[in-house]
């Protein structure tokens, strides 16, 4: 490689990759940024260095302003939409960059998330003028490049709305279009090791990794060009799953050219067949407490009678869907009707008691209307309260409710809330912490909620929640009992309330509930 000159300020001589000789400044740029040949992988993870080396001349004293401006400095000579200057030089905080000593400065990068480009960049450090005491701005020297990695985008018929059944079935593609590099000749071995790249987020029995990708023949895997490889998925009789799937492909190394593996976007997903939720996450040695569908609005307590309250505000009624998940067709309906103020209870389904337990599993399937308006000012939207009805001296009993997050028509998420809990934090919002929460209108969803009840007024409880099988919620730091409480859940109270102060129900809206199961342990 030939050298690159020292760029400097001023009438010095210049030789190559020194700093310049005369009473000029220079900088000349070194750091792992320019040693280790960084690529795309090294600036989405960070850590990366920039060192830059002032000569005839100093750093001034830094305040955020120069090392904002010494940040800015820092550019590519590409523009693309996910590259360097977007992603890294716009997004750089403040704090990345330190003033070693006189002549020294550090610039340490943060990971880069959404890095993502398409051709190799070349990086130019440009230090401003209000960064040294000469009071000149200085282009550093040598530059730094990145290396694009081999991009590989997923199509096929496996990236659109793919089922359980359709797996069972075969015949879905993957197809592999890979940019930045090609694909070799493939052989078997080559073949083997594309197919093992397919891999689900998720681990079970019977599940993608098990009955799809361990099982899938080579002869699957088409080389149809040196951009592109097709997988024609084979017919996986066995394959059942208690929760939707999300496939991952990594093409290996051994596959591209530059010998370099690469993670495909995007991912695609398979969904679990409606009622294969029921009891997926119920641990192993509960005693059952309800398992209630709704044919009436009398009976059914393995508890006791859980008879619903047809109160005043609204009709509770049964009524028919076929494309109830558990137990169709009859569902429960709840109404919330056109101008019915906030607050509540508005809709009350009546509470079903039992001897305390320490861990309880609800599941359930629900839905509402395609009309659904969150309410306006709070976006609450409660639905039903998990109890302990033994509260301490001068407090209420806490509850843990779940609701419907999402004001008039925002998109909904499922959130939890615990009131009247122990710990010094009487209120407490759960906000979902692990996967997706979104909760679309007029779509059944199968619900799990697992909690571990805590010692009185010690963090040490579990709040875990689940989505048509995948995990929205874990927490460890549960407390719901506080000092004199407990020793568990001993209720669950179904009562529907839209919002808390103010506004008033803008049209007749529904919420529909297909089965009700509960479980516990002491």
């Amino acid at each position: 490689m030939i050298p690159t000159l020292v760029a400097s300020r001023g009438l010095g001589t210049q030789h190559a990759g020194l700093g310049t000789v005369g009473a000029s400044g220079s900088i000349i740029m070194t750091g792992t940024m320019t040693t280790d040949s960084p690529d795309e992988t090294d600036i989405v993870t960070g850590g990366k260095t920039f060192i830059l080396t002032v000569t005839n001349d100093t750093w001034v004293s830094f305040n955020d302003t120069i090392r904002r401006a010494i940040l800015d400095g820092i550019s590519s000579a590409q523009s693309e939409t996910n590259g360097w200057n977007a992603e890294v030089r716009d997004k750089s905080l403040v704090g990345s960059v330190v003033r070693t000593n006189s002549t020294v400065c550090t610039v340490t990068l943060a990971a880069a998330s959404a890095y993502d480009t398409s051709s190799d960049e070349t990086i130019t450090a440009t230090v401003p003028a209000s960064a040294l005491t000469g009071a000149e701005e200085i282009v550093a020297s040598p530059t730094a490049s990145i290396t694009s990695l081999a991009h590989v985008v997923v199509t096929g018929t496996m990236t659109g709305s793919v089922t359980e059944a359709n797996v069972v079935s075969g015949g879905k593609t993957i197809i592999l279009t890979v940019s930045n590099d090609t694909f070799v000749s493939f052989n078997d071995t080559i073949r083997q090791a594309i197919i093992d790249g397919m891999t689900s987020a998720q681990a079970q029995a019977t599940g993608w990794n098990n009955e799809v990708r361990d099982k899938e023949v080579v002869g699957a895997v088409t080389r149809d060009s040196a951009n592109q490889v097709t997988i024609l998925l084979t017919a996986a009789a066995a394959y059942d799953t208690t929760a939707s799937e999300t496939i991952t492909v990594t093409v290996p190394a051994s596959a591209l050219a530059l010998g370099a593996a690469a993670v495909a976007t995007p991912t695609v997903g398979v969904s679990a067949d409606v009622g294969d939720v029921f009891g997926a996450n119920e641990p192993s040695g509960m005693t059952v407490i309800e398992n209630r569908e709704f044919n009436s609005t009398t009976g059914g307590g393995v508890a006791g009678p859980w008879n619903f309250d047809f109160d005043s505000n609204g009709p509770e009624v049964i009524v028919s869907d076929a494309a109830a998940p558990q137990s169709p067709s009859n569902v429960l309906q709840f109404t919330h009707t056109a101008g019915q103020g906030a607050g509540g209870p508005n809709q009350n389904a009546g509470e079903l008691l039992w001897s305390p337990k320490n861990i309880i599993y609800v599941y359930l399937s629900w839905k509402i209307s395609s009309n659904w308006t969150g309410h306006p000012n709070s976006g609450i939207n409660k639905m039903f309260f998990i109890k302990t009805n033994n509260p301490a001296a001068g407090k209420g009993p806490n509850q843990t409710f779940w609701y419907a997050k999402g004001r008039n028509a925002e998109p909904l998420v499922l959130g939890m809330t615990g009131q009247e809990f122990g710990c010094g934090s009487p209120f407490v919002n759960f906000d979902a912490n692990l996967g997706d929460a979104t909760l679309n209108r007029n779509q059944w969803y199968e619900l799990e909620f697992l909690l571990t009840a805590n010692t009185p007024n010690v963090a040490n409880g579990k709040l875990e929640v689940w989505k048509d099988g995948v995990k929205t919620h874990n927490y460890t730091n549960f407390c719901p009992l506080a000092s004199g409480e407990g020793p568990g859940f001993d209720g669950i109270l179904v009562s529907l309330i839209w919002g808390g102060l103010g506004g008033t129900v803008p049209e007749t809206m529904n919420c529909w509930f297909d089965h009700i199961y509960i479980s516990g342990k002491d």
